[in-house]
């Protein structure tokens, strides 16, 4: 039997005894003696806390910003960042499943949430990747106008094909002044 043959069957046999097999520990948990997931009782709450600040309708942005100005950091030590919040919100081993090629054991890993709030922030994701960007501009007068690039510019139109060849600041100065630079009658109301 060749390495490779060996190492996939000893992974296999980690995988049926609910065993870590190496890689990435997931935030939340710790490995114990025998290789077993455990919950850690530190970063536990905190990850229960992303899931439910997330359904109940806040942001990633402002679920990293309660985060960092609480001096949370990543598993790694660094900042706090979209794509691990997203990479959380999308991790089944949250819920207690353990996967391992085509081994899938839903009691193999100890859950931190249930399955119902995980699948509520799953439908909360998936309506979220369909819905289009928001922008905010603050006014001169410090009046906070916030709109989607759909109000400005036609379905049809890609604004950022139109804008691409510009300089940040002359791009941004353009949207925010309206689409009528670009042969568009429809504006913003900044009023």
């Amino acid at each position: 039997m060749e390495l490779g043959e060996k190492v996939v069957r000893g992974m296999t046999e980690n995988a049926l005894k609910n065993k870590y097999n190496g890689g990435n520990i997931p935030m939340g948990y710790i490995i114990d003696p025998e290789q077993h997931f455990q919950i850690d009782p530190i970063a536990a709450p905190v990850m229960m806390e992303i899931f439910t600040l997330y359904a109940n309708g806040s942001s990633v942005k402002e679920i990293i910003d309660k985060l960092t100005k609480r001096g949370i950091r990543s598993i790694r030590g660094g900042a706090i960042t979209y794509n691990i919040i997203n990479t959380i919100l999308k991790n089944r081993r949250y819920i207690g499943e353990l996967r391992y090629r085509d081994i899938v054991k839903l009691d193999g890993v100890p859950p931190i949430i249930s399955k119902k709030l995980f699948d509520r922030v799953q439908g909360l994701l998936a309506k979220n990747k369909k819905a289009p960007a928001l922008y905010s501009f603050l006014l001169p007068n410090q009046k906070v106008i916030n709109f989607s690039l759909l109000q400005i510019f036609p379905l049809h139109c890609n604004p950022f094909q139109l804008i691409s060849h510009l300089p940040h600041s002359a791009a941004i100065g353009r949207l925010n002044h309206g689409a009528k630079v670009f042969g568009f009658d429809r504006r913003v109301d900044f009023a």
